[in-house]
């Protein structure tokens, strides 16, 4: 199965590389014909559908044999099967109900397997661009006979790439195509195809990584001395496996939605250098590439959510952000796709923003590499990076500067024709304008992900430089996250209610009173809420001493930390309300789109996940300590209390696995809140014999308004049970938040454009 793997990468990277080739001389020769006489468009365009479908063919067979290769993983780590050395030192021996969900995981758990998927991901993207290119160009083709009966079918499919008015003009032409019309398709193909061939170039090195280097591939033998006669794992690769914390539902799919979305980036980077390759400064690319941007987005964000549920249950220190190296490299590109997004809502609807649009694009890619780099490198110390691997610092470094330094030369030497349509009398005249709200917008997330990779990076920068050299403690991130994060949420707030070039007090005050209004009343509740519980909590931690107490000491004088966090939960109000408001007016006034509901939707989730994230990480109450107890009688002589909430010892088990390797420690406790019985908490210790690798399970008790975070940290020498309970208010709102959000990019992403 091995050699079967490794012969199916070298016929990939052929296909690939012939595909490109195919794929480059269609665009040129499709250009060329663009600025040709009809008649001799007619005469070579077969030649270039010929040369468009022989690129498509080594597309569609990259991918097929890239879907083999994954195969023959998986189904080695189904049957463990031993003899693939990657399959060996990740697989898992898990015996729970979701065992065959983490054995399919070992694919992407290890650097060989993750670089595999992620370029099989790339070529599934580019082989459905591929499709959706013929298929647009045999259209083209079609002879008018057949174009009437066609119209629907071809409208049907316009309208997912165009906005509504463009559809219409397509219908009414379609049976008649001008010669001009039939430029603009032969220009639109040769898009496509310089598209699809950048996006196989970025699969074609993915692909030489995993053959020429030799510890990136992912079909290599196992040694045979650490195999028996019958295929067994002997000696120290009985030691080898996936680890236990990798056995959560969250962290199985984790990888893969983030996957999805770089992969997905690759082609909105592969489209914006097809633009500037074939000099089309219209909105063509970005209409094929909007879907593509939503849906990356979106999976980037369920991906980043999916390791924050992780994060709090199964490491045990009660937070699901920690501003650790690999957590900040998967926020890069999500936060450079919120520009990304929006520049590519006003190049589509205004004709501005294409220098930004394009540029974004290739920086999103770019920090896309970024946080691949700081996870696969070895360059920064994690608890979730891979090893150091010099290979892929080089590989990796490459594919963060190529891509830049391309969209630069390509935006130079095109800069008389991407040139923004607006004019002089189009331009902002005053702050308040949506104009400037979306450039402060683009140049906040730029400038914030500039800032998070070098802070993330300082480890590794030389130590003449700011900061080089230092570990910066998640106290330095916060300090500055915070209040740049709640600037940004009152500028988006207010963004909906302003106009374009200029927005007059009159009609700035007609459209801001409602929901300034509704958001008045709910930020008094927040106010309420902050002195009667949050501010009791701060001053608790600061009276209790230790490290808590420290780290609010570092944050700040505490009336700094007070106005933050009543200007945030303003932010948040304003934010909920004015979303909720224009949605309702859109839809009074029968101006609703699919993009307007889920663009309201995730602007409404936002506000919600910062009244989550203020309090769930600025108020934690935490109390660590024992609670005696007595093994012959099996109680405990006293509860454990917390607040207003006490713990009282029910029960405590030792479960052995099926798998013979790992036991469960778990304790049981009766929960009380101000004398009113809860239920019932069973936090727990798994240990993995073989390996003495301890990992923590939390038991979490939800709340309207709060989580009671129980974490058992196992037994003393005087056989106490060590107890972490952590109160985390509001924390509902960040996962209630996070729904809401992956709902409106769902809905913008995947509805019909009509």
């Amino acid at each position: 199965m091995a050699l079967l793997g490794a012969t199916g990468l070298v016929v990939a990277c052929a296909a690939a590389l012939a595909s490109i080739i195919f794929l480059f001389l269609a665009a040129r020769e499709t250009r060329v014909l663009s600025t040709q006489k009809q008649k001799k468009v007619a005469r070579e365009q077969q030649g270039v559908g010929r040369m468009q479908g022989a690129g498509s063919l080594g597309v569609w067979l990259c991918t097929l044999v890239l879907t083999l290769c994954c195969l023959i993983l998986v189904v080695a780590f189904l049957g463990g099967d031993n003899s693939i050395a990657y399959v060996a030192e990740h697989q898992s021996d898990s015996s729970s109900d979701l065992a065959l969900l983490y054995k399919i995981s070992g694919l992407w758990a290890g650097r060989e397997g993750s670089l595999l998927f992620w370029a099989w991901l790339i070529s599934l993207f580019n082989a459905l661009l591929a499709f959706h290119a013929f298929r647009r160009a045999s259209r083209i083709d079609a002879p008018p006979a057949r174009a009437s009966a066609g119209t629907a079918t071809e409208a049907g499919a316009e309208a997912e790439e165009k906005t509504e008015e463009k559809e219409n003009s397509v219908q009414s032409s379609a049976s008649s195509p001008s010669p001009a019309r039939a430029r603009s398709h032969i220009r639109a193909t040769a898009l496509d195809c310089a598209a699809l061939a950048v996006s196989q170039i970025i699969l074609l090195a993915f692909i030489f990584i995993l053959i020429f280097d030799e510890s990136n591939r992912p079909f290599t033998a196992t040694a045979a001395e650490y195999l028996d006669a019958s295929g067994q794992l002997t000696g120290n690769a009985v030691l080898w496996g996936m680890n236990a914390q990798l056995e959560h539902w969250a962290m199985a799919i984790h990888p893969p939605t983030l996957f999805i979305g770089y992969a997905g980036m690759t082609v909105v980077f592969a489209y914006a250098m097809g633009a500037l390759i074939v000099n089309d400064p219209s909105d063509a690319w970005v209409r094929r590439a909007s879907r593509y941007t939503l849906v990356s987005w979106l999976f980037l964000g369920a991906g980043i959510g999916l390791g924050a549920v992780w994060a709090y249950v199964v490491l045990g220190w009660g937070g699901y952000w920690g501003w650790d190296a690999v957590e900040n490299a998967s926020l890069l590109s999500w936060i450079i796709g919120v520009a990304l997004v929006h520049s590519m809502t006003i190049y589509r609807q205004r004709g501005s923003f294409k220098r930004w649009t394009v540029m974004l694009a290739c920086l999103t890619f770019a920090f896309v590499i970024v946080g691949t780099f700081i996870t696969r490198s070895g360059i920064v110390e994690s608890v979730h990076a891979f090893a150091a691997n010099q290979v892929s610092l080089v590989l990796f470094g490459l594919l963060i500067i190529l891509p830049l330094l391309a969209g630069a030369l390509g935006l130079f030497l095109r800069r008389r024709t991407f040139v923004d349509a607006t004019d002089e009398a189009d331009e902002a005249e005053s702050l308040m304008s949506k104009d400037v709200a979306y450039y402060l917008n683009n140049v906040i997330m730029l400038v914030c992900t500039v800032f998070l990779a070098y802070m993330t990076l300082s480890s590794a920068l030389p130590s003449w430089l700011p900061f080089g050299g230092q570990v910066l403690k998640a106290t330095a991130f916060n300090g500055i996250a915070r209040p740049i994060g709640v600037l940004y949420c009152l500028i988006i707030a207010v963004c909906p209610l302003l106009a374009w070039r200029k927005t007059s007090a009159r009609s700035f005050f007609r459209q801001a009173w409602l929901p300034a209004t509704a958001a008045l009343l709910v930020f008094v509740l927040l106010c309420f809420y902050f002195v009667g519980t949050l501010l009791p909590i701060s001053m608790q931690t600061m009276a209790q001493g230790g490290t808590a107490a420290q780290t609010l000491y570092e944050s700040g004088p505490f009336w700094y930390y007070a106005a933050l966090t009543l200007l945030g939960f303003l932010a948040a109000s304003l934010l909920v309300f004015n979303s909720l408001v224009m949605l309702v007016r859109a839809v009074a006034r029968r101006r609703l789109r699919v993009q307007t509901i889920g663009g309201f939707l995730a602007h409404m989730a936002i506000g919600v996940l910062l009244v989550g994230l203020i309090g769930s990480s600025m108020y934690v109450y935490e109390r660590a300590g024992y609670m005696p107890y007595d093994e012959e009688s099996d109680t405990a002589g006293e509860t454990f209390v917390i607040r207003d909430y006490r713990l009282s010892y029910v029960s405590n088990a030792i479960t052995p696995a099926e798998n013979g390797d790992d036991v469960l420690y778990s304790v049981t406790f009766a929960v009380e809140k101000d004398g009113a019985y809860l239920g019932e908490l069973s936090p727990s210790v798994q240990l993995v014999q073989s390996t003495s690798q301890q990992m923590l399970h939390a038991a979490v008790l939800s709340l309207p308004a709060e989580d009671l975070f129980v974490v058992y940290n196992g037994v003393n020498n005087e056989g106490a049970f060590s107890l972490d309970v952590r109160i985390n208010p509001l924390i509902g709102c960040v996962w209630a938040g996070f729904g809401l959000l992956m709902v409106g990019t769902a809905i913008a992403a995947f509805g019909r454009r009509r």
